[in-house]
């Protein structure tokens, strides 16, 4: 399935691999990921609980992911300060593979199905001078041609915030925790586990914001076994790296742009790379309302189309 590869699934059997695609237009228009980008996205607590804030609270949040063959991930989020007991924030993630024909062992048609992934998210955020802690509980299931599973999965993130300029370092482990009801005995599963580290950077006096995200840094060797490298060292390395950039045109508009090497790699055809890595957005603002959309580039097949719609309820009641 396009989604199951869409994050350049290592060998192995992988669960819940959803959790690596890109939930919102913005993060999709910068590579896909990233840990650091301090940025006006309600959404960002889901790649780092770190990165919520309360200057983006009270600001309900929708985004909608067009795979091709009529895949689509779906999902909202909304923050809320709460006194003394702080920042927490809440998402819902609901990916559909849309309907595949069904088959027995005799190739006998058994009708279609609708594969469907899920997860909920709870997040809460903690400040200390510089410094932001963060951890996310995620609760998440799939639904495959009746084969069920669900794991509980935790999110633990930081992030430093420079105190006179516009620089930011975040690391997050990902995914780690337990599977409680496995979709099949007969195939062993990992958990999507990862660690990434990254930092954005916005130079004084230029229209230009940069991040560069390092992911898998618990596994150097991210290579399929049947893989011819000539510069392996080299091509291994960038695989590890996501690139993305904002040009700040005002504080109106943003364009977005990305380059994800795993992704190039590991989705392209073998004579021809096509648009497969690379990603490109608008973010468009206004008082009481955000719109992004971001066009990744996945597979010669098919690309995929973002689109986020934050509402600023504040202003709107202040209005």
């Amino acid at each position: 399935m396009m989604a199951s590869t869409t994050f350049a699934q290592q060998p192995g059997t992988t669960a819940y691999s959803f959790l690596n695609l890109p939930y919102g237009a913005k993060l999709g228009g910068v590579g896909g990921v990233n840990v650091s980008l301090l940025a006006n996205d309600p959404n960002l607590f889901l790649s780092n609980p770190a990165l919520a804030s309360d200057s983006l609270e009270n600001r309900p949040t929708v985004n909608y992911t067009s795979f091709p063959t009529g895949i689509g991930l779906s999902s909202v989020t909304y923050s809320r300060s709460l006194g003394k007991a702080g920042l927490w924030s809440a998402g819902v993630q609901y990916l559909s593979y849309g309907k595949i024909d069904g088959y027995d062992n005799t190739g006998v048609a058994t009708g279609t199905f609708t594969p469907k992934d899920y997860a909920v998210t709870i997040s809460h955020v903690r400040s200390a001078n510089n410094f932001r802690l963060g951890a996310s509980l995620k609760l998440v299931g799939s639904d495959i041609a009746g084969y069920k599973g669900s794991a509980a999965l935790l999110d633990m993130g930081g992030l430093f915030v420079h105190p006179n300029q516009r620089f930011t370092v975040g690391l997050t482990i990902k995914n780690f925790g337990f599977e409680w009801k496995h979709q099949s005995d007969a195939v062993d599963t990992e958990l999507p586990f990862d660690v990434q580290a990254g930092a954005s950077i916005k130079p004084e006096h230029m229209p230009f914001r940069f991040s560069l995200t390092l992911h898998h840094l618990y596994q150097w060797d991210l290579t399929q076994p049947d893989e011819t490298l000539t510069n392996a060292f080299a091509d291994n390395l960038m695989r590890h790296m996501v690139v993305g950039g904002e040009l700040l045109l005002n504080e109106h508009i943003h364009v977005l742009f990305g380059y994800n090497h795993l992704r190039r790699r590991e989705l392209k055809l073998e004579n021809s790379g096509g648009f497969s890595g690379f990603s490109v957005g608008m973010d468009i603002r206004a008082k009481a309302f955000e719109l992004v959309y971001a066009y990744g580039g996945y597979h010669v097949a098919g690309n995929a189309n973002m689109f986020t719609l934050s509402v600023n309820l504040n202003q709107v009641i202040k209005n």
